[in-house]
């Protein structure tokens, strides 16, 4: 399988875009308001840290499973008519992707510079779509969703589960990647745990969420919002540096 991989890919891209602005909402249990206006926001933020204005979008990256849309975040924005914009599925590490096809699009000369962002609004449980899944379900969630298996932790528990099987991995091994994650998550000063460092008797004293999976494991579930801004290497020498 790993013939099929592009191996020249990021070399084709490399140093021909460059990332010049990013908005940033703080995390927040309820942040009150619309993801549209949280996301309009964040876009704004990204393109005053850029040194760019709303009428310099001409492409937009986002992920299908948000409830926003391109055509009226571009509405809200005053952009008149996108080049380009593509929408990433599932959630999770795949906002990664935008970025990546925001890149490619840039460096293909699909567009010139191209917002990407995310906004949502989890903090509530009644907001999270696994508190919503019915009996009926027409996807291949029909494979596990009758069966109690909702949540993405309860999915991801069995794989976890069968590597602790196949590669003898140990509770205290997930937990090494936890404690990291939380202790780079202290850089970022809007950081919901922010000051609260993790530690191993911590992580493996929590409470089970999906076995073998427990607390710290999991995601923490927010609002917020998050925007930057990709364009191509030229025209990022050409911007002035904002402080």
């Amino acid at each position: 399988m790993s013939d099929a991989i592009d191996h020249d890919l990021f070399k084709r891209i490399q140093d021909k875009v460059a990332i010049v602005g990013i908005g940033h909402l703080p995390f927040a249990k309820d942040i009150g308001r619309p993801i549209a206006d949280t996301a309009v926001e964040a876009i704004q933020l990204a393109l005053a840290d850029a040194g760019l204005q709303n009428e310099d979008v001409d492409g937009m990256c986002m992920l299908e499973m948000e409830a926003t849309h391109e055509v009226s975040i571009a509405r809200r924005l005053g952009v008149d008519g996108l080049k380009w914009w593509s929408k990433i599925s599932y959630g999770g590490g795949a906002s990664s992707a935008t970025v990546m096809h925001a890149a490619a699009a840039v460096a293909s000369g699909l567009a010139t510079t191209v917002v990407c962002h995310r906004a949502r609004n989890r903090g509530a449980r009644t907001s999270r779509p696994w508190s919503q899944e019915r009996e009926l379900v027409k996807d291949d969630k029909a494979l596990h969703v009758p069966w109690g298996l909702i949540r993405p932790v309860d999915v991801i528990g069995m794989w976890a589960h069968r590597h602790m099987y196949e590669f003898g991995t140990k509770r205290e091994h997930f937990g090494n990647v936890a404690i990291a994650a939380r202790k780079h998550a202290h850089n970022n000063p809007y950081a919901m745990m922010k000051g609260r460092p993790l530690d191993m008797e911590t992580y493996l004293n929590a409470r089970v969420i999906g076995y073998p999976l427990h607390l710290y494991d999991c995601c923490l579930e927010t609002d917020g919002a998050l925007a930057c801004i990709v364009t191509s290497i030229d025209r990022a020498r050409g911007l002035a540096e904002i402080t």
